[in-house]
């Protein structure tokens, strides 16, 4: 497991925006200066001091530099060093700076990649830091091209509570991080759930594989936790690739990788990162649902218990039913939809419990929502959140024609089924 420093990176001849990069018959050769101070801990939004200086060949005058692809700036370096106070923008930022000899000549840049904190933890499902949810969804559908799109939430008055902000972005375009290939084709046979992962404060994307290729590696139980910008923009999927979900780190105590992952909203180590809930199983051992505990650290899980908690049906027919978690005001709630009958149900006050010997249970206050909501559908995304702020957990579903449709949820009940209002369908495309 790789722990996350900061990374320097020298590079040779790349200019920033404006600049004129050193020619090779330049009559000054300079060579890209050093980034620091190397370490430490940086708030986004926060001003942070980073000084430029000489790193062998020529004498610089300035120094230029971008952040995130960012208008370039420059700064004077009368004695050679030069310390601009630089905001962090997002939780991943990427710094390259560029010396300046007194002829104009222009280094190559080297980049620093860093990471910092959001100043207040954002809210569950919010991606772009305007406080609302947002939609995420894997595309290669019939009606959705390959990528990880985003359709930001609009505000829950004037009528608008559930509706997204269509056509929705692709942020998983810059890949996954481990495919060779990075392309949004990398996330094609994904699933994707968001969380604080790394414990800054973002939102992260864990994206997990039950079968097939990303890109050109195969990544059946395997998977990649994604650091969030915190904005809304595109993924950056270097360095974070690095943190991947090793294969059979998952599995069940049978070997059985998940069929699917779920935002657990728990952590019962104390390690503030998330857990995480799985359905998996096999034709001969059965099926069941699964806890895994965060090892404190990104990417790091090990398995707690199986759950010895039955489905709404009684039963533990596990692989029949879809789950989609959102973290509320009773510490964690689970929608429980069953495609073949269309049976939906709303778990609230969802609390684990370990016995200590590989078997535990889910306490939970049950609702059922529906009997056939959606019946014999394919939905590529079942996501819950809070979309009117009204305290009661709501979905958003996605169907494969890329159509998304919010389903306002309340008059929750323990005797009678609650009631749904479907806003009408969004083209994501």
């Amino acid at each position: 497991m790789k722990r996350w420093t900061r990374v320097l990176v020298p590079v040779v001849a790349i200019g920033a925006a404006g600049a004129s990069v050193m020619p090779a018959s330049a009559a000054t050769a300079i060579s890209p200066p050093t980034i620091g101070p190397v370490g430490g801990f940086y708030t986004a939004g926060t001003a942070a001091t980073f000084t430029f200086t000489e790193n062998g060949v020529g004498t610089a005058v300035a120094y230029q530099y971008t952040l995130n692809d960012g208008a370039t700036q420059t700064i004077a370096a009368p004695s050679g060093t030069a310390s601009p106070a630089i905001v962090p923008s997002r939780q991943h930022n990427r710094l390259i700076a560029y010396a300046v000899a007194a002829d104009g000549t222009v280094s190559g840049g080297t980049v620093d990649d860093f990471f910092a904190r959001a100043a207040t933890p954002t809210a569950d499902k919010d991606l772009n830091g305007d406080g609302r949810p947002d939609l995420l969804t894997v595309g290669n559908t019939a009606g959705l091209a390959p990528g990880l799109w985003q359709a930001t939430g609009r505000p829950a008055t004037g009528g608008s509570a559930g509706l997204v902000t269509v056509p929705a972005t692709d942020i998983g375009v810059n890949g996954n991080g481990f495919s060779t290939v990075g392309s949004p084709a990398d996330f094609n046979s994904a699933q994707a759930i968001t969380g604080g992962f790394f414990g800054r404060g973002f939102q992260d994307v864990l994206v997990y594989y039950p079968s097939g290729f990303a890109g050109d590696s195969e990544v059946a139980g395997e998977g990649v936790i994604l650091a969030g910008p915190g904005d809304g923009s595109a993924l950056n999927s270097v360095p974070q690739g690095d943190c991947t979900v090793s294969s059979g780190m998952l599995a069940d105590f049978n070997g059985d990788n998940p069929l699917l992952v779920a935002n657990a909203y728990a952590s019962l180590n104390g390690s503030g990162l998330p857990d995480l809930l799985t359905v998996s199983g096999d034709a001969v051992n059965g099926y069941s649902l699964d806890y895994f505990i965060s090892g404190g650290a990104p990417c790091l899980f090990f398995q707690a218990f199986t759950d010895s908690t039955v489905t709404p049906d009684g039963t533990a027919d596990w692989n029949k039913w879809t789950l989609a978690t959102l973290g509320d005001g009773s510490g964690a709630g689970m929608f429980l939809w069953n495609q073949s009958t269309g049976a939906l149900y709303l778990w609230e006050g969802v609390t684990a419990h370990d016995n200590g010997d590989g078997t535990g249970t889910l306490s939970h206050t049950q609702y059922l929502v529906s009997p056939h909501w959606n019946r014999g559908k394919s939905l590529s995304t079942l996501e819950a959140a809070d979309l009117n702020g009204d305290g009661v957990p709501d979905l958003w579903a996605v169907t494969s024609a890329g159509t998304v449709r919010a389903y306002l949820i309340s008059h929750l009940s323990a005797r009678g089924r609650a009631e749904i209002t479907p806003r009408y369908p969004q083209n994501l495309s």
